[in-house]
């Protein structure tokens, strides 16, 4: 019996959906770098999915992208959760979000991906909300919903 239980948690990982959460560094020039996480079945055209884009707050800024890692919606994922969304969560070096970049990451995304470009969602937390505001404020065709959380805007 010992030995079937360690087989079946060796396995597991192959007999779970395909789900990954990938570094991109450079991937769109100019622009910031940025975990993706693709859901199972993410590369169906068929059946478009989601797209949140998580804007981290000023602690998490600078050039450690595991950083970001941290909390908020990609920390979620790393400890397990399944989302059945793609996700984009940036990271900037220095200063406030800048919505022309986030737009370039967004572009970049839905150019490669099975992208519902009807559902994309953007959510920060304190300069990420300030980001969140910015972005939606700029590009307000391009979001289905926004949230800041303790962050603002003009």
């Amino acid at each position: 019996m010992t030995k079937f239980l360690i087989a079946v948690f060796c396995l597991m990982p192959f007999l779970l959906p395909a789900q990954t959460l990938t570094a991109c560094r450079d991937s769109v020039k100019g622009s910031y770098s940025f975990w993706f996480y693709e859901p199972a079945n993410g590369d169906s055209v068929i059946t478009r999915k989601p797209l949140i884009i998580f804007l981290h707050g000023q602690s998490l800024s600078g050039n450690s992208l595991p950083q970001v890692l941290r909390y908020g919606t990609v920390d979620a994922i790393r400890m397990g959760r399944s989302v059945d969304a793609f996700v984009l969560a940036p990271q900037k070096q220095k200063g406030a979000w800048q919505p022309s970049k986030i737009l370039d990451l967004l572009e970049w995304t839905t150019a490669r991906y099975a992208i519902d470009t009807a559902r994309v969602y953007v959510v920060g937390m304190s300069a990420g909300g300030y980001g969140t505001i910015n972005f939606v404020g700029t590009y307000p065709e391009k979001v289905a919903a926004a949230m800041a959380l303790c962050g603002g805007g003009s």
